[in-house]
């Protein structure tokens, strides 16, 4: 079973071979109008906020800020990689009024957003020093489906996406080909979303969102080799209601 779930990794891995880095997917689950969520997370790929703001009983909205900083990995003295990440979106959408006779979640939102991603490797060997420095911009449009069901306490919650993502100024120092490559594609992104409701104003998420290898609608293409295929986080969202709702 191990070696299973280690050779898909791997084929994922392989055949993944651009600058990419998810984002914690925010999952709003709107229940009825008036609904205010804020949401702090940390995931591999950096801390995250997000806000959600139901604008009717049918229509909400959505924003995301992802920082990964400057992450610094020392892999001996004089042996070390520097990587920067950022990434922002906004988004609107519809979701399905909860009511008393179902638990059922139901949501579909279209999202736009930029982000930014480097990194840079500096490493010595045989008196030599050796760099490479890789950077790119990117722009992303995704179409983001939510579906879950509340038990008690608990929810859960299944995101699956379909994006495109269209990289620009693009800069590696270790390649040149990359410059008459095609710059955009297709990805597939699904994402399981569990939550305990200490109460109805605050919850402990926790995520877990695999990204499905690239398609290239014009050549098979690559592009970087730092592709991070999963991502994990864990983090608080809070709920305000400022809409009182009736029976």
């Amino acid at each position: 079973m191990f070696k299973k779930a280690y050779f898909i990794l791997l084929i994922f891995s392989i055949s993944s071979c651009e600058i990419y880095r998810q984002n914690v997917i925010n999952v709003p689950a709107f229940e009825h109008k008036g609904q205010i969520q804020i949401g702090l997370h940390q995931s591999f790929n950096g801390s995250e906020a997000q806000a959600s703001l139901s604008v009717t009983n049918n229509i909400g909205i959505l924003a995301n800020y992802c920082n990964m900083g400057e992450r610094r990995n020392d892999y001996s003295s004089f042996n070390f990689s520097i990587t920067k990440h950022n990434f922002s979106e906004i988004g609107i959408g519809l979701y399905k009024k909860k009511t008393n006779q179902s638990n059922i979640f139901k949501e579909l939102f279209l999202i736009g957003g930029k982000g930014f991603t480097s990194n840079y490797v500096e490493s010595y060997g045989q008196g030599t020093a050796k760099i490479q420095y890789k950077e790119a911009a990117y722009s992303k449009l995704t179409l983001q489906g939510d579906y879950g069901v509340k038990e008690n306490n608990f929810s859960i919650l299944f995101s699956p996406r379909i994006f495109l993502i269209n990289y620009y100024n693009l800069i590696d120092t270790s390649v040149s080909a990359y410059r008459q490559t095609p710059n955009s594609f297709v990805r597939l992104e699904v994402a399981t979303t569990i939550r305990y409701h200490f109460s109805k104003y605050l919850a402990l998420s926790g995520q877990i969102c695999i990204t499905v290898p690239e398609y290239s609608y014009l050549v098979n293409d690559r592009l970087y080799d730092d592709f991070s295929p999963i991502n994990v986080s864990i983090g608080l969202v809070g709920n305000l209601n400022f809409v009182k709702q009736k029976d």
